[in-house]
């Protein structure tokens, strides 16, 4: 059975992630209903990976927490948008340290 991927966020992020190939794709709007969607999805066997704006995933961070404490699937990813921002922690190395338990080191031989 393979997993399917959700997105969140403004008309323009979710519209790279649908030219991408990911169908289930959600309009952010009101946090509310964002926080409604997500909880929505981490009750979804089918979802696999949620891919946030980081912007949107720090303002709900500790919600996030606390689903992931309940249930470790759906895993939640937030990258940078348009914005530009760059998050200090590498969420995506992180999701790989925790995921396959070891970090994952690229060296460019010399």
């Amino acid at each position: 059975m393979s997993l399917k991927i959700a997105c969140i966020g403004d008309i323009d992020f979710i519209s790279g992630f649908g030219l991408a190939g990911v169908s289930q794709l959600y309009l952010h709007e009101r946090m509310e209903a964002t926080l409604a969607k997500i909880r929505e999805l981490f009750d979804n066997p089918e979802i696999g990976l949620i891919i946030l704006p980081h912007r949107i995933a720090s303002q709900i961070s500790p919600e996030l927490k606390e689903l992931r404490r309940k249930k470790p699937v759906p895993l939640v990813l937030a990258v940078p948008d348009k914005s530009g921002w760059m998050p200090e922690v590498d969420e995506l190395r992180e999701l790989i340290k925790r995921t396959v338990g070891a970090e994952v080191v690229v060296r460019r031989e010399e």
